[in-house]
């Protein structure tokens, strides 16, 4: 039984086949094939394939969960974590980070916490560059005075880096775990 229409070779050259209508008992999914398309193949051999529109356009995302640990024993700012942008890139990093004091041996007498989410793109030449300023989600502790334990990012050539500062004479343990989504 054949419908309204024509189908056209996705390499042009017009021709063009006949739509048949295909019955459930006649038809057999075999793909997705190499290319991400679709085959189907009919029970007398006959393979359509459709082609996947978005495999032309597909986006190479990469993204994952990594932590890093760092310790400060003043307030000098500190690198706790790198995620290093190659060329073309962009990426957003959502990091959680804490830190305790640690004053008398294993044991811990102060804690600062945070949530930070900052973004960095580069281009095929150059170094990486900050988008808008890292956004710093909440950040609590429970040192004496002032000032507190800081954590934010900052870009350094092609590097996105997570920063702490800890405090004068104070030996602070820091820990982050981070998720980051970049593309390509």
């Amino acid at each position: 039984m054949s419908q309204a229409g024509i189908l056209t070779p996705s390499g042009g050259g017009g021709g063009g086949v006949d739509i048949r209508t295909i019955t459930g008992n006649d038809l057999v999914a075999v793909g997705p094939n190499a290319a991400h398309n679709l085959d189907l193949r009919g029970i007398n051999g006959t393979t359509v394939e459709i082609p996947n529109p978005l495999v032309a356009n597909r986006l190479n995302i990469s993204s994952g969960t990594v932590s890093a640990t760092v310790t400060t024993v003043d307030d000098t700012p500190t690198i706790l974590a790198t995620y290093t942008l190659g060329a073309s890139t962009a990426v957003t990093l959502n990091a959680l980070v804490v830190g305790a004091h640690a004053d008398i041996g294993s044991e811990y007498t102060a804690s600062v916490w945070s949530q930070v989410i900052g973004g960095a793109r580069r281009a095929a030449a150059g170094g990486a560059v900050l988008v808008e300023a890292p956004m710093p989600l909440g950040l609590g502790d429970d040192f004496a005075g002032v000032p507190i334990p800081l954590v934010t990012m900052a870009v350094a050539g092609n590097n996105l880096n997570i920063m702490v500062t800890g405090l004068v004479a104070t030996t602070i343990n820091w820990k982050a775990m981070y998720t980051f989504i970049a593309l390509p």
